[in-house]
């Protein structure tokens, strides 16, 4: 663990040193202030958004083999205003001067701003959401299981504190909660520019249209789960729904799908299936399929099923931008991590491939904006079957070159819910 590694532990542990609890009373107070956060009037988290202070611990490095940890070179996000240079003296004029002095004009005040968090240049890490090397302090114990960056800077934050039920929640640039979606489970999907949030409001319960400002914009019961948003398009579905519904939330107009859809085009042309094979247990043999969403029937264009067909149990999550690849994930026994996939559509060709010795396993990644390669919170233990697994941010390319981005972290155990860097979807 490097200097600044061990500066951030520091901090963190000398900021929960303030909170006056101690024992089993911990646990309690955490969750008093979690409820008294949420009660915060919008002039308060305004106010909050303005002065809150901005720790620096790490520097995202995303270009070049150097990438690493390294102290930020900015390390506050409060605005201040540089001091203006105080007037000089009016001169008295001699009885020859005769024209007026003129006064030394007050230099103009500079502000900082605040870098726009991206999916490029953002990733969260214990409580922490860091952008740009800039720590936005979430609150502590919280553990992110899953993250989206919005099109305003802000974000959409699945998470868990304590024993707690996973929530849910829009928060903005700085960190505060706009809106808490769900405190009871449930699952949330993001258009793919960021500007409209889709969540259920608890698990298996009504599904909810927002803005990033948390606005409601449509609300909806009964079709399932939220799979996708594509526009005015929210596709509502999953395993357990008799099919999938494509619900305009704008217009109020619907259609009836093929049920397991798990992803849809940018272009709403096609659209990815994914089932599990008929009389098998969880984790064995999936069937995975790409259907034309232009035409009656909604044929298949490329469908792999079985244990012959899907040796790897690919089951696709998303598009790529220009629709070349689907992404998702292969199942590993276990369940606590996975291997990250990227097949072609054109012909359903694995384009992401370890080796026995070095498989690309994690918790959480992404596609990156070139399509050639992904980032990923990847698990490096010497053997990542056995664990226990040890966790790096890494970019590898399609055919498997890695560079690190940020250090290697010792993870305590092989099973449950652990802080780890996390990879903004």
């Amino acid at each position: 663990m490097t200097p600044n590694e061990l500066d951030l532990r520091q901090t963190l542990q000398e900021d929960a040193s303030r909170i006056d609890a101690t024992g089993d009373f911990a646990t309690a107070a955490i969750g008093l202030e979690r409820r008294r956060t949420r009660r915060r009037t919008t002039l308060t988290a305004a106010a909050a958004a303005v002065v809150a202070v901005v720790v620096p611990v790490l520097l995202w490095s995303p270009s070049g083999p150097t990438g690493g940890l390294a102290p930020a070179t900015n390390p506050s996000a409060t605005i201040t205003p540089t001091p203006s240079a105080t007037p000089s003296a009016t001169p008295t004029p001699s009885v020859t001067t005769t024209a007026d002095p003129v006064p030394t004009t007050p230099a103009a005040p500079t502000t900082e701003v605040p870098v726009t968090a991206t999916p490029q240049n953002t990733y969260a890490l214990d409580d922490t959401i860091i952008v740009d090397g800039r720590v936005i302090r979430l609150e502590r114990g919280t553990v992110v299981g899953r993250f989206s960056v919005l099109s305003n800077g802000g974000f959409v934050l699945e998470s868990q504190l304590g024993e707690n039920p996973t929530e849910i929640e829009i928060l903005s640039p700085a960190g505060t909660t706009i809106k808490a979606v769900s405190g009871e489970g449930g699952s949330y999907v993001t258009s793919p520019d960021g500007s409209i949030v889709v969540s259920e409001t608890k698990f298996e319960g009504p599904v909810v249209v927002l803005s990033v400002d948390g606005t409601e914009l449509g609300r909806r019961s009964g079709a399932g789960s939220p799979v996708a948003v594509v526009g005015e398009h929210v596709y509502l579905g999953g395993e357990t729904a008799e099919q999938t519904t494509e619900w305009n939330y704008v217009t109020g107009e619907s259609r009836e799908l093929p049920r397991y859809v798990s992803a849809v085009s940018e272009d709403r042309t096609r659209a990815a299936l994914s089932w599990p094979v008929p009389n098998q247990v969880f984790g064995d043999p999936r069937c995975w399929a790409v259907v034309d969403l232009t035409k009656a029937g909604f044929p298949k264009l490329i469908e792999r099923c079985g244990q012959d067909e899907n040796p790897e149990i690919f089951m696709p999550r998303t598009f790529s931008a220009d629709g070349t690849y689907l992404v998702g994930s292969k199942y590993i026994d276990g369940g606590h991590w996975f291997i990250p996939a990227v097949y072609r559509v054109s012909d359903g060709k694995d384009m992401l491939r370890g080796t026995a010795q070095q498989p690309i396993s994690g918790w959480s990644w992404r596609l990156d904006d070139d399509e050639n390669s992904i980032v990923i919170s990847r698990n490096t233990a010497p053997d990542v079957y056995a664990g226990p697994p040890e966790n790096t941010l890494q970019r590898c390319t399609l055919d498997m070159a890695c560079t690190t981005l940020q250090e290697e972290l010792p993870l305590t155990d092989s099973v449950g819910i652990q802080p780890r860097y996390v990879v903004p979807k």
